[in-house]
């Protein structure tokens, strides 16, 4: 079996990890932004599904998982405006919200054309 050489955001993850782990009294790692990215088995397990599809199959799925992902983004981030975050990053999180839910509102509409194709 061939060794697997880590990505770059894998290295970046561990040494973001091994940062935040200096002088912490539990060890562990405060949040960082590998919370906010989807899970590496997931992200292989959506994309061999779509790889197996073609034609119309593939449009469907295509569409639902787009707007099933632009649902939990703009989940994520409306709840993330709630937290007790830096004014910054609440200023980023609100000038995003409006490109995201266009997105969405643009996903469901091919989405709701494709059905009735």
């Amino acid at each position: 079996m061939r060794e697997q050489i880590p990505t770059w955001r894998e290295e970046r993850l561990e040494r973001e990890r091994r940062a935040k782990t200096v002088g912490s009294a539990t060890g562990e790692w405060a949040y960082s932004w590998e919370n906010t990215l989807p899970a590496k088995d997931e992200r292989e397990q959506v994309l061999t599904a779509l790889g197996k599809l073609d034609g119309a199959a593939f449009d469907r799925e295509f569409l639902r998982v787009t707007v099933d992902t632009h649902e939990r983004l703009l989940d994520r981030l409306t709840a993330a405006g709630d937290l007790a975050i830096s004014p910054d990053l609440h200023e980023l999180i609100e000038g995003m919200l409006p490109t995201v839910r266009r997105h969405l509102q643009a996903a469901q509409a091919l989405r709701d054309a494709n059905e009735k194709a």
